[in-house]
C-alpha cells in the first residue's frame, strides 16, 4: 500500500517487508553440500577392510591410511585403474618392500 499522496510505502508495508523469511532455495542456505561417501558393497570382507582403515586412519597419522581409506570407498567408476607396468616402475629400486594396490 502506499502512503498518502507521496507514492511512498506505508510503515505496515514496510514491516511486512521486513518480517519475511530467508529465501533457503535461491540463497543457497540449508542443505548439505559435503555428504561422507559410506561403502555400499555387500561384500564382507570390504566392509571390514574399510572399518579398520576408517579406523586407522583415525587413529593414526599415517598418510597411507588416509589414502587407503579414501581409495576403498571410492566408487568402481572413479577407482583409478594401475596396471602391472606402471606397479613395476613405481616399485623399481625398492627391493624388499610390499606393494599395496587398492583399485581395479
Amino acid at each position: 500500500s502506499v502512503g498518502p499522496g507521496r507514492g511512498t510505502p506505508s510503515l505496515s508495508a514496510a514491516l511486512r517487508r521486513d518480517a519475511m523469511g530467508i529465501d533457503f532455495v535461491r540463497g543457497g542456505g540449508g542443505r548439505v553440500k559435503n555428504k561422507k561417501r559410506e561403502i555400499k558393497s555387500e561384500n564382507p570382507y570390504l566392509v571390514l577392510l574399510c572399518k579398520l582403515y576408517k579406523f586407522l586412519a583415525r587413529r593414526t597419522d599415517s598418510k597411507f591410511n588416509k589414502v587407503i581409506y579414501k581409495r576403498l570407498n571410492m566408487s568402481g567408476r572413479n577407482r583409478p585403474p594401475l596396471s602391472l607396468s606402471k606397479l613395476m616402475k613405481f616399485m623399481d629400486g625398492k627391493d624388499g618392500k610390499i606393494a599395496v594396490v587398492v583399485g581395479a
